[in-house]
């Protein structure tokens, strides 16, 4: 249920604003690896955490 919601918020991005989603992952592709993995893994720990509060 939560890929299915993911995927649909992604879809909604590209649909409503597909220029500066462009924007946002040309950005991406020129940071490094490591800080790529570091935003990553913050963006999991503030799922989890929503995860925990919203259930």
């Amino acid at each position: 249920m939560a890929a299915g919601l993911m995927v649909a918020v992604e879809g909604l991005l590209l649909f409503a604003v597909p220029g500066p989603w462009q924007a946002a992952m040309r950005n991406a592709s020129n940071l490094d690896p490591r800080r790529l993995r570091w935003i990553g893994g913050g963006m999991i720990m503030v799922g989890l955490m929503l995860l925990r509060i919203l259930r």
